[in-house]
């Protein structure tokens, strides 16, 4: 199958679901962009955070930017409002993905 460098998921609040769906679909994707939001998320019976615990137990890292830096994740606080975030493959490398605020753009993940 066809590696996918990236993926982008946009539901409103279903990541989870949508995520969990895609288990074999994210084995061989190498970058993912999501949003997270809690409220957004309770709505459909989960919590934010377990979206992103989902993605690094898949292999990614999670990122945000914030001023034109890229740093880890970590935990979002339980009343987070939306959140653009980036799910890296630990293979990759989170060097050779950025994210900036008016696009995302990926420097050769894989060689073409």
């Amino acid at each position: 199958e066809r590696e996918i460098r990236l993926l982008k998921v946009d539901v409103e609040g279903y990541e989870m679901a949508v995520l969990q769906g895609a288990r074999r679909c994210l084995s061989r994707t190498q970058v993912v962009y999501f949003e997270a939001s809690t409220a957004m998320a309770r709505a459909y019976g989960f919590e934010a955070r377990d979206v992103i615990a989902y993605l690094e137990a898949c292999g990614f890292s999670i990122y945000r930017e914030s001023g034109g830096i890229r740093r880890p994740v970590g935990d979002l606080p339980a009343d987070a409002e939306v959140v653009n975030l980036i799910g890296v493959r630990q293979a990759v490398g989170a060097e050779k993905a950025c994210l900036s605020s008016a696009s995302l753009c990926l420097h050769t993940i894989v060689p073409t």
